[in-house]
């Protein structure tokens, strides 16, 4: 069997299974808290495009209890609202400067679907997982 015809077959194994874009993490949950500072895009309409850190799509992170989370944005104020729970004890409020920031709940744990609310402008829906 060729490489082509072996990488074809494995993507096509990756997508028969399901497979999407990997989660951001730092690092194992051992030692320092880390801080995850994400970046909300927007386009020209304000309406968020993604979120990204370090440059890489940040629509799946991966964190650990103790860690801290900071969304960046200027221009417009920015909310982000858990609607089956947060990993955060207690609601983050509406930035009105484009920056909110919350420290992971200890007794967090497992996946949590986001919004983030750009005001005036849209939403969009990424995920954090604490293990």
């Amino acid at each position: 069997m060729t490489t082509r015809r072996k990488a074809l077959i494995a993507i096509a194994a990756l997508v028969a299974l399901g497979a999407s874009t990997p989660a951001l993490a730092q690092g194992a949950c051992s030692g320092e808290p880390e801080t995850y500072r994400i970046k909300v895009r927007v386009n020209n309409a304000k309406v968020p495009e993604g979120v990204e850190m370090g440059g890489q799509d940040a629509s799946t992170v991966r964190v650990c209890p103790g860690d801290t989370i900071e969304w960046q944005f200027v221009g417009l104020p920015l909310r982000i609202a858990f609607n089956n729970g947060s990993p955060f004890d207690g609601e983050l409020p509406i930035s009105s400067n484009g920056k909110l920031s919350g420290t992971i709940s200890e007794s967090a744990s497992g996946e949590y679907k986001y919004d983030v609310i750009v005001v005036g402008g849209g939403i969009l829906d990424p995920i954090i997982i604490v293990d």
